[in-house]
């Protein structure tokens, strides 16, 4: 009898035992389960950051740029008013040589009297 209780209870202990690993395995796959998710979380966290990252990068491109062309128009704006006043002075200059050379073509004239 004690040798049947014995094959019974290893036999127990064997289905114990066996069920102990598989609850093993679960938590294992489950844990391997987690670590694979964390690890796709992680990856999806990294491609999330560059496409911010690379979105940052043109949008001070394109600020960037913007203020480059803002400084582009001010310079031309200035060029063109520039040009403008340049221009009339010109013309005032052209008006006062204008002026100058009739006033000194003119010679003033001797008057002649007859005198009787």
């Amino acid at each position: 009898m004690s040798s049947e209780d014995l094959a019974v209870t290893s036999a127990r202990d064997k289905l114990t035992i066996r069920r102990y690993e598989m609850a093993l395995d679960t938590e294992e796959v489950k844990h391997i389960s987690n670590l694979y998710v964390h690890e796709v979380r992680l990856i999806e966290n990294k491609r999330i950051l560059y496409k911010e990252r690379k979105q940052e990068r043109k949008d001070e491109e394109r600020r960037i740029q913007k203020e480059h062309w803002k400084r582009e128009k001010a310079n031309k704006r200035i060029e063109k008013e520039n040009k403008k006043k340049e221009k009339k002075i010109n013309k005032l200059e052209r008006e006062r040589e204008k002026e100058m050379r009739k006033t000194g073509d003119k010679k003033s004239r001797a008057r002649f009297y007859w005198l009787f």
